[in-house]
């Protein structure tokens, strides 16, 4: 492996230039900066968070002289973390990635664009790293007055802790993948990678609430048994943590030099395979099988029916959110999974340490005069949801290269505009129904009840869903290379989520203060809304084509 190639590749592909023209990134640009303005400002606020978790943890096993439980705990919860995740991660980046057709020409070897795609995935490791284990070793440094041998053994042990599980991950991929071709339904496998993720952070989240409101013994012992069986699968992250825990003696110093050992030797053995097995099943994975179907007339002429223009355009959006794994993950998803966080913990909830359990809801909108207050929350949920599964706000920026089609297809400005608003509205609105079924069946609410919410529901989500569509068409992403960048890295969500937040907060607080009754609330509510979206739209529909226009000029 050459040197100077390694770190050329590794420069463009961090710098995400375009490989298809030879073209790179001269410094960075405004929107870089304020990129990466914006994530220092998240990562500080995540690893706020987390730290917030942590302090109390450290103290309940401190007052049971357990607190290193919380180094092995934190490391090799993060070990596993790396690898499990990293498994469906470095498919996505090793095989899966565009780039992949660019650079198989280049005289190139394999084990350098293995070592390059590493050390790009490594570095976006560590800032999810960072978050979990710099407030757990600040505050376990802290508190136990650490020596400054524990802050130098962190940071070598931050920086040698993805290793090991990424290199595992790789290796299954390596093997995997000469053998069993998934390139007809590479599609299918991050999907199933997305909703993996999310049902297993969503069980850790019913699980962190089902470990609340335990005595200190009781408490102290599961996170022993926890610590230990996450180790035994994974147990790169007990020895960090020991490394850690003995920084005094030289125990600590030989657990630390053990530890740096096995990760490299783990990045060497992976290098050496690459060089067998990585072209073997990288190649070909651009291609994608499709299905031939024969038609006879008449088939022909059903599929090929007049429809109306705007029903079209929409299917065509709802069926690319639903056919584009990124799209799919992070716009469609998120309407099944909010509500069952919302709704969900209550039945793991068994104490109000743990948050409202169910019965305390219960009794809470017990009665028709709390009826108001449901309604009004039902449309907040409904703004929230519109906001929150992106789908208006990056309608536009998921154009991408494909902006200028917006631009010769026969079809108006105003009603390319109505559909992209429409679809958002239909994906939302699934998830604002599953919401208000789950909360009948929790709640016990009345049947006509249900119907003014979903009605309220609706309106709510067309507010999300004008506003998102009018920040977008303002501000599109248009450059991208990825998918991904086109909906988890546009600022736009953000910038469509705030007035979502403003609205659904403002809406609680009036029918809470008005003191409505059930139909003066919803008739109230009913007419705000209309008018609003009546007149968001009516804006849309002016400004954006001019804007539109102006694109095209």
């Amino acid at each position: 492996m050459k040197i100077n190639k390694f770190f050329v590749l590794t420069k463009y592909l961090m710098l995400g230039s375009d490989m298809r023209s030879g073209r790179k990134k001269n410094g960075l640009s405004d929107s870089s900066v304020y990129r990466i303005f914006l994530g220092i400002i998240l990562f500080v606020i995540l690893a706020f968070s987390i730290g917030s978790l942590n302090l109390p943890l450290y103290k309940s096993l401190r007052s049971v002289n357990m607190q290193s439980l919380l180094l092995v705990l934190n490391y090799s919860c993060m070990a596993f973390v790396i690898f499990f995740f990293g498994v469906f991660y470095v498919m996505n980046i090793f095989y899966f990635s565009k780039d992949i057709d660019y650079l198989l020409p280049l005289p190139i070897k394999p084990e350098t664009i293995i070592a390059s795609k590493f050390v790009v995935t490594l570095l976006y490791e560590y800032f999810i790293e960072g978050i979990i284990l710099i407030p757990c070793t600040l505050i376990y440094g802290i508190n136990s007055s650490a020596n400054p041998l524990f802050y130098v053994y962190s940071v070598i042990l931050m920086a040698f802790l993805p290793i090991l599980p990424l290199c595992v991950a790789l290796l299954l991929s390596i093997v995997i993948m000469p053998l069993v071709n998934l390139s007809k339904s590479k599609d299918l496998f991050k999907v199933l990678a997305g909703i993996i993720g999310i049902v297993f952070a969503f069980g850790f989240n019913i699980f962190a609430n089902g470990m609340n409101g335990r005595n200190s013994s009781e408490f102290s012992n599961n996170i022993g048994n926890l610590s230990k069986k996450i180790g035994s699968i994974f147990p790169g992250g007990r020895i960090a943590a020991d490394a850690l825990i003995n920084s005094s003696n030289f125990y600590g110093f030989l657990q630390l030099i053990i530890f740096v050992l096995i990760n490299i030797l783990s990045f060497v053995i992976i290098l050496s395979l690459s060089k067998a097995f990585y072209l073997k099943g990288v190649v070909g994975l651009s291609e994608s099988g499709s299905k031939r179907k024969t038609m006879n007339k008449e088939e022909l002429s059903r599929v090929v029916s007049r429809k109306s223009v705007v029903m079209s355009y929409t299917i065509k959006e709802l069926k690319l959110l639903v056919r584009t794994p990124a799209y799919f993950i992070n716009c469609v998803m998120p309407d099944i999974i909010y509500p069952l966080i919302i709704i969900m913990p209550m039945f793991f909830s068994s104490s109000q340490k743990n948050g409202p359990s169910k019965d305390q809801l219960l009794s809470l909108f017990n009665g028709s005069s709390n009826y108001p207050i449901i309604m009004s929350i039902a449309a907040a949920f409904g703004v929230f949801i519109g906001a929150m599964n992106c789908v208006t706000c990056t309608s536009i920026s998921r154009e991408g290269d494909n902006f200028f089609i917006m631009k010769y297809i026969p079809v108006p400005y105003k009603q390319q505009i109505t559909a992209k608003i429409l679809s958002g509205i239909i994906i939302a609105l699934g998830g604002h129904i599953l919401f208000v079924i789950t909360a009948v069946i929790v709640m016990k609410l009345p049947m006509y009840l249900a119907i003014l919410c979903i009605i309220l529901g609706v309106f709510g989500i067309a507010f999300s869903a004008t506003i998102g569509i009018l920040i977008d068409i303002m501000m599109p992403k248009l450059e991208w290379d990825n998918e991904q960048k086109a909906v988890k890295q546009n600022l736009n969500v953000l910038f469509a989520v705030i007035p979502a937040l403003a609205m659904g907060a403002a809406t609680i607080a009036i029918v809470v203060f008005s003191k409505f009754n059930l139909i003066a609330t919803f008739t109230s509510l009913s007419l705000v809304y209309a008018v609003i979206d009546f007149g968001l739209y009516k804006v849309i529909c002016e400004k954006g084509e001019d804007i539109l226009t102006g694109f095209e000029n």
